[in-house]
């Protein structure tokens, strides 16, 4: 990316709309307004003017305008706002004529937000948690984005760091100043103290945050049994639509089918698989070993089995069984309508009885998992493994001081200092930068 360069996107969505937004940035801007719009512009003021071909003249769209002189903008530089009609003829025009400017290009995917982080408007952080809560689902995910948008654990970082540096400067003059009269020895103790100290709090938003990952990741349920159990049944009955074909046929399901759900604010994806069984069929027994996979990865498996038969779970799933819930399937065959024997439950497809049960333990699941509806900080996983890095770092300070010169007391603080600034994007994340920010769209 070229940061001298002027960027130009569709900041909506795709396809026809009444209105489309367009992005703008880069030194460029002022130039752009000075061609296309008849008049100037207002700082931070919507204004309606026509959108000028700069070569032709011809009017393209009457537009709504906002004028963000940089640094005070969503990237820190020059910044224009155009609000068009949403027809792909006047997308296209209007794209091309900015296009038609000298050093003004099509912007790549992430590189508005790029250019906010790259001048300060954003911290590594919130960048993580924008790209979250454009994509989220469900309320705990837009809520879960907000947090990690707020820069919560920015701001802890930030005093974390500051604390480490203090420490690693006591270590560096006892080193440096050693052999100077008068320079106090290091007190061991209250190193140990200040470290420990730090390492709780860190160790406190790890236990907080644990589970915060389900929540952005969504939460897996495989549905699994012998063939004809009434896996694609359940499938259909959650979706309340026909997803997947049922047939009293064995072995139907060949590939997986899924649902999304949204319980109580959690995503919950739901996976039919192919029926467990012996087959000598190439293409049935691929699903199968794609079903035993899928089970072993999941949050959750949902072991159906058919009244009047046995709780028979497949030997390859036991690994698992911790993570197993038993489906009693069809149970209005037996006349009976309830939860079954032994806190299995119970549903029949045929008459709806169970189903709701059913939700609402697969949202309690997921609720726990998810750390349940209670307020917790909010890191992401890259941030977790940072913190957990550094914690490592000061622990190993602390456990080991006694025995360790202040060379390597300051190797291990430098580590800890290090890795809390890539919480926030301080130091130390070109790295992570590609991965992160392939996420957005190219107006964002």
């Amino acid at each position: 990316m070229i940061s001298s360069d002027t960027i130009f996107g569709i900041s909506s969505g795709a396809g026809v709309s009444a209105v489309c937004v367009l992005r703008v940035s880069g030194p460029e801007c002022p130039g752009i307004i000075e061609r296309v719009f008849e008049k100037s512009l207002a700082p931070r003021q919507a204004s309606l003017r026509r959108f000028l071909d700069p070569v032709s003249r011809d009017c393209l769209d009457q537009v709504i305008a906002i004028w963000f002189p940089g640094p005070r903008s969503f990237t820190g530089e020059d910044c224009l706002e155009i609000h068009i009609h949403g027809s792909m003829a006047v997308r296209v025009a209007v794209l091309a004529a900015l296009g038609r400017f000298e050093n003004c290009r099509l912007a790549e995917p992430g590189e508005f937000t790029l250019r906010a982080f790259e001048n300060g408007k954003m911290d590594l952080g919130a960048v993580e948690g924008l790209a979250d809560l454009l994509d989220a689902r469900t309320e705990r995910q837009r809520s879960r984005a907000m947090d990690l948008l707020s820069g919560g654990v920015s701001v802890l970082a930030s005093g974390w760091r500051r604390d480490v540096l203090a420490l690693m400067a006591e270590v560096a003059a006892s080193i440096d100043f050693s052999d100077e009269e008068g320079t106090d020895t290091l007190d061991f103790s209250d190193i140990a103290r200040r470290c420990n100290a730090i390492a709780s709090e860190m160790t406190a938003v790890l236990t907080a945050s644990s589970n915060s990952e389900v929540v952005r990741a969504g939460f897996d349920v495989v549905i699994c049994g012998r063939v004809n159990a009434g896996k694609s049944s359940l499938l259909n009955s959650l979706a309340k639509r026909e997803v997947a074909i049922v047939s009293d046929v064995p072995g139907t399901t060949r590939d997986a089918n899924t649902i999304e759900l949204s319980l109580d604010g959690f995503l919950v994806r739901v996976w039919d698989v192919a029926g467990l069984r012996e087959s000598d069929d190439v293409v049935e027994s691929i699903g199968i070993e794609r079903g035993i996979s899928a089970g072993l990865g999941a949050d959750l498996v949902l072991w159906l089995w058919e009244t009047g038969g046995d709780r028979w779970i497949d030997e390859r799933l036991r690994s698992v069984e911790d993570k197993i819930v038993l489906v009693e399937t069809k149970i209005d065959t037996a006349g009976c309508d309830r939860l079954r024997q032994g806190g299995d439950l119970g549903i029949s497809c045929h008459t709806g009885a169970g189903i709701a049960e059913l939700v609402l333990h697969l949202q309690k699941l997921a609720s726990e998992q998810g750390g349940g509806s209670g307020d917790a900080v909010t890191a992401s996983e890259r941030q977790r493994q940072a913190i957990q890095r550094a914690c490592g770092a000061l622990q190993r300070v602390s456990d080991s001081l006694e025995g360790s010169g202040p060379e390597i007391m300051a190797e291990e603080l430098d580590i800890a200092a290090l890795n809390i600034g890539r919480i926030s994007g301080e130091i130390g994340v070109e790295d992570v930068l590609g991965d992160i920010f392939s996420r957005f769209c190219i107006g964002k």
